[in-house]
């Protein structure tokens, strides 16, 4: 666990789970986990953190759209790799 996700709960407290902060902290974490290598963990956060930013914060806010980038980068880095990864669906559900 990183401190990042160690962190997460408490961002989700105080200031709580609907503050633009934690909106933050959740693209954090998927940034964090993406320069580790943990791939499948990093897309699912960052489809998690895109769909809080969404509902938070509306799709036309610049952080909503900052993540769809973040998110479709992902996507299209993890699907240029060979193996596993290579055909790489959108997590199930909406964001």
């Amino acid at each position: 666990m990183t401190v990042l996700e160690a962190n997460l709960p408490d961002h989700e407290r105080i200031p709580g789970r609907e503050h633009p902060r934690t909106v933050g902290s959740r693209h954090n974490l998927a940034a964090a986990l993406r320069a580790s290598d943990d791939l499948p963990r990093a897309l699912a956060r960052s489809w998690h953190a895109l769909g809080e930013a969404r509902r938070v914060l509306g799709d036309g806010h610049p952080a909503t759209r900052a993540a769809r980038s973040r998110f479709a980068s992902l996507r299209r880095g993890l699907a240029a790799l060979p193996g596993p990864y290579h055909a790489v669906p959108a997590p199930s559900g909406p964001p």
